[in-house]
């Protein structure tokens, strides 16, 4: 069910995309179609972004999902991405608003689901911080994907309890 759900919102999105929406369109767009739906376990969480290759203008709309990570690996440094508005499907008039950001070139960035996040070992959970340790040790999209979810798996001992989604795009230099 969480599958198909997801499918029918990644192409909504893909349609509205394509329509010309910007991404605090989308999640609105998104939301109202969620409370339309009538679903009281239809709550999600969505990220909709906007990079903008050649000047690195990232332009993003956040409805509660976990905040994306931009590291700079000329500076070293990790920015933490706010959240533009609620999780959809809880409000039925809640609006969002949109953010800019400039990705300098070769910065990452990384978005990823609270299963990441939220791993479990024993009674700690895997957190931004270790994310952050992993981020931080650079390379290419795949191999800072790879590498977190090899460190989320050896935390968690094995089989994760929630979905772990990880996103990476690095900007070419």
């Amino acid at each position: 069910e969480a599958a198909t759900k997801t499918s029918m919102i990644k192409y909504a999105i893909r349609g509205m995309a394509a329509a010309g929406l910007q991404p605090f369109e989308i999640v609105e767009q998104l939301n109202a179609m969620i409370i339309e739906a009538g679903d009281p376990s239809g709550i999600v969480t969505v990220w909709v972004g906007y990079l903008d290759t050649a000047t690195g203008e990232l332009t993003y709309a956040n409805g509660g999902h976990p905040p994306p990570l931009v590291f700079d690996a000329s500076s070293g440094a990790i920015d933490r991405l706010t959240t533009t508005g609620a999780l959809l499907g809880a409000v039925s008039d809640a609006r969002w608003n949109e953010a800019r950001v400039t990705l300098a070139p070769g910065a990452s960035l990384l978005l990823y689901t609270d299963g990441v996040t939220e791993a479990r070992s024993g009674i700690r959970f895997f957190g931004e911080g270790r994310v952050r340790r992993v981020l931080r040790q650079g390379g290419s999209a795949a191999e800072i994907t790879q590498r977190l979810l090899a460190s989320v798996q050896r935390f968690a001992a094995g089989d994760l309890r929630d979905d772990a989604a990880i996103l990476t795009v690095v900007r070419s230099g």
